[in-house]
This record gives C-alpha cells, structure tokens and sequence, in this order.
C-alpha cells in the first residue's frame, strides 16, 4: 500500500508534441515541482537536506513516447493533484487537476475531471486558490447530491462547467476523457 502524499503526473517533452509519464509522490505539496525541475536536476531536487523527497520525480518513467491525448487518458483525476508539463527547454508548466466525481458516489470515475493551468510565475498562491475554488464547488454541488437536490450526473456536469468557465477567463483548461459538461 502506498502511503499518502500529495501526487503529481509529470509529463517529460521529448519529442514535438510527445511524452514521457513520471510520478511524483509528493510532487503536487505546494507546488514545489514548478521550480525544482531544472535542466541540471531534471527530476526535482530536495527542498530541504531533511526533506529529500519532497520535490522529486521519479526517474523510471510509467509510460513513454504519449501524445497529449493519450496523456489525458493516463492522468486518473481521482488520484492526482497536480500535473506538470515539462517542456524540451525545461520550462515547467504547472496544472491543477480537478476531480468531477462525488465522494462515496462516483468511485472509480477516474477519466472525469479536467486540468486547470496555474499560473508559473506564483503556483503556490494562484495553484491554493483555484483549489480553494474547486473545494466550494464540489462541496456546494456534493451537499446538494446529499440532499437529493440533484444527481450525480448533473454535479458531475456543474463542476465541469465551473472549470471550463476559467477557461473562458483566459486560463487554459483541457477536460478529461470521460468529463461531460451534459447532464447524462
């Protein structure tokens, strides 16, 4: 069993438009990722001497040579909280990852969610307050599933909506394979 940690995709550049998949377990704790990964420390380095895996990726890559869609396909929303885009030049895009589902409703509807772009100039205060802002829609929609008010479907859709509204706001935004803007 893994222990808990704040996981983090990572998705190398290798080729135009072609990725390498790596895991980091703690890769999404205050976005440390977005400036750890450097062209001479490719997989993160420590923060701190103490901490030596806080801002690490590992190294044995879980899937090679993805387009982009294909890794949209991997990225389980469930179970990630960031997502990081790693450029040929080693910039580091950071992404929030969003979750659809309704705890103790939808539990294996890894394919619904969507990502966020954070902004990489301040990921850690833009990347908490789009949480922060996913938090309360989910809560708001999850308290009115509870409540018999709507359906999973329909909560499902209204996140997805909320999402692809920042996107309209000028952030970058990519919906999983499986989310749905319609209620089903």
């Amino acid at each position: 069993m893994t222990d808990v940690g704040h996981r983090a995709l990572v998705a190398y550049e290798r080729d135009s438009d072609r990725y390498d998949l790596h895991y980091s377990h703690w890769g999404a704790h205050r976005w440390q990722l977005a400036t750890a990964i450097t062209p001479t420390q490719p997989y993160g380095q420590p923060t701190t001497p103490e901490n030596v895996t806080t801002a690490t990726v590992d190294p044995t890559p879980l899937a090679t040579d993805c387009s982009f869609g294909e890794v949209l396909e991997s990225l389980d929303f469930q179970q990630y909280e960031a997502f990081y885009l790693v450029t040929e030049a080693f910039a580091v895009e950071p992404w929030l990852v969003c979750w659809f589902g309704v705890p103790g409703v939808d539990e294996n509807r890894p394919g619904d969610g969507g990502l966020v772009a954070v902004d990489p100039e301040a990921p850690r205060s833009d990347g908490a307050a789009l949480r922060e802002q996913i938090r309360d829609a989910k809560e708001t929609v999850c308290t009115l599933v509870a409540r018999d008010r709507i359906d999973s479907a329909t909560a499902r859709a209204a996140l997805a909506s909320t999402v692809q509204s920042w996107g309209r706001e000028g952030r970058t935004v990519r919906l999983g394979p499986t989310a749905s803007t319609a209620v089903e």
